[in-house]
Formats: C-alpha cells, structure tokens, sequence
C-alpha cells in the first residue's frame, strides 16, 4: 500500500468514534472539560503572547483602515 492509498483509506471506525466524540463534546461534563481546558490554555505564556501580538495587530489595522475612510 503506497503513501496515496494510506491517506484515502478510512479506518472502519472513524466516522462512529466522530459521532461518539461530538455527543461528549455537547454533555455537560464535555462541555465543563472544554471549558476548564481553555481556561487554562488561554494562560499559557506563549498563548498569551500570541494573543496580545493578534489583538495589537487588529487594533493597528483597524486605525489605519478608519485612517484611508476619513481621507477618502
């Protein structure tokens, strides 16, 4: 089986464990994992860091854009 095969082939049980892992995520204690879960993600310093360089970079772009509507 070549590399192209592999990747085309499903595993037998992909789309009952999809099914499985989606009605988890919509319980309550998914959804209370989820949310401790990016709770704690979100402190990460390196998370954080790359959310303040988003929120930098959205702020510049947004001046600059109101910046050409006011010239134009």
């Amino acid at each position: 089986m070549n590399q192209l095969e592999k990747r085309q082939s499903q595993h037998k049980y992909k789309e009952s464990r999809r099914r499985a892992r989606l009605a988890w995520s919509r319980t309550e204690h998914g959804k209370a994992w989820s949310r401790d879960y990016m709770k704690a993600y979100r402190k990460r310093p390196h998370v954080k860091a790359a959310a303040r360089e988003y929120y930098i970079k959205k702020i510049l772009k947004e001046g600059i854009d109101a910046g050409r509507e006011k010239h134009a």
